[in-house]
């Protein structure tokens, strides 16, 4: 077992706890290294599988969902539709996950931060949306590992909706436009993209985690 510990992953911290004179169990400490090496194995197989189907991996899984003789060409035929499937399956969970966290926190956040909006800030017109609600919340869970949530503050305007962190305008890191007929987003230092839902956002969380690192 390898542990970075200027970055430790939620799931070893069970695994260091076991190293603590209190808990110090060697046969507990050998199983679990063991089932640690296995899982790090699978999880870079199928990584090296989902960026590039190895022939073995693309005819086993062909012959789960293919009646018809398994070519040579026809596993060329399949490899890209693997891929593909492969990649809509991971981003469909997340987007189930993100769905699911909107769920239970964006009314109750809705509540909180218009509150908080029109007791510190004149309205001006300017009307919170609960999409760019929505756009703050899937901002901080794409976000999480790489700053404090409370650290990143909302700043409506009549032209985008702004976060930033420490509540400084000067550190601001992302910019959510909604248009009549689509919807961008502006990450600082990446650029402009255009998205169809405010899930998408998680979709850019290597830019998210760029800006924030050159920012915070």
């Amino acid at each position: 077992m390898t542990i970075d510990l200027t970055n430790i992953k939620d799931n070893q911290f069970l695994e260091l706890a076991k190293f603590h004179k209190e808990n110090f169990d060697v046969d507990k400490i050998t199983s679990s290294a063991a089932e640690l090496k296995y899982l790090n194995n699978l999880k870079n197989f199928l990584s090296d599988n989902l960026n590039d189907p190895t022939e073995g991996f693309v005819a086993y899984l062909v012959s789960q969902i293919y009646d018809g003789i398994k070519t040579k060409s026809t596993l060329e035929k399949f490899s890209p539709i693997i891929k593909k499937g492969f990649n809509q399956f991971i981003t469909e969970r997340v987007n189930e996950k993100l769905s699911a966290a909107l769920n239970t926190s964006v009314e109750t956040k809705t509540i909180d931060e218009s509150e908080e909006l029109s007791e510190n800030t004149p309205n001006n017109g300017i009307i919170t949306t609960p999409e760019e609600l929505e756009a703050f919340t899937v901002f901080k869970v794409a976000s999480k590992d790489f700053i404090d949530p409370s650290r990143l503050y909302y700043r409506d305007t009549k032209s985008y909706f702004g976060i930033l962190i420490d509540d400084n305008n000067r550190k601001w890191v992302f910019r959510f436009y909604q248009k009549a007929t689509k919807n961008l987003i502006e990450i600082r230092d990446a650029g402009t993209f255009e998205i169809d839902t405010t899930i998408d956002i998680a979709l850019y969380q290597n830019e998210i985690k760029q800006a924030i690192e050159n920012h915070k």
